[in-house]
């Protein structure tokens, strides 16, 4: 799916899993020291064993306003291109 407000045809953004050997590699190739690579591979392997938590209320508190949904965000999306 194609989300204009995030990236271009020519230069789309996608997500998804990134090896943790290959995330380590990429940060020592832009110079990530070794303190700061130790501290985020626990903390992905946290999130890995026991999931992100969080509270949308946190959000809505911290942007002023109700924060958009990613289902809300597909409706629009498609409704743009529909």
């Amino acid at each position: 799916m194609y989300l204009p407000s995030l990236g271009t045809r020519s230069n789309p953004i996608s997500c998804g899993r990134l090896p943790l050997e290959e995330w380590e590699q990429k940060a020592r190739e832009v110079g990530l020291g070794d303190y700061p690579i130790s501290t985020l591979l626990t903390m992905f392997r946290c999130y890995d064993k026991h999931g992100l938590w969080g509270s949308s209320h946190v959000l809505d508190c911290l942007l002023g306003w109700e924060a958009t949904t990613f289902g809300s965000l597909v409706m629009r999306v498609i409704g743009d291109e529909g």
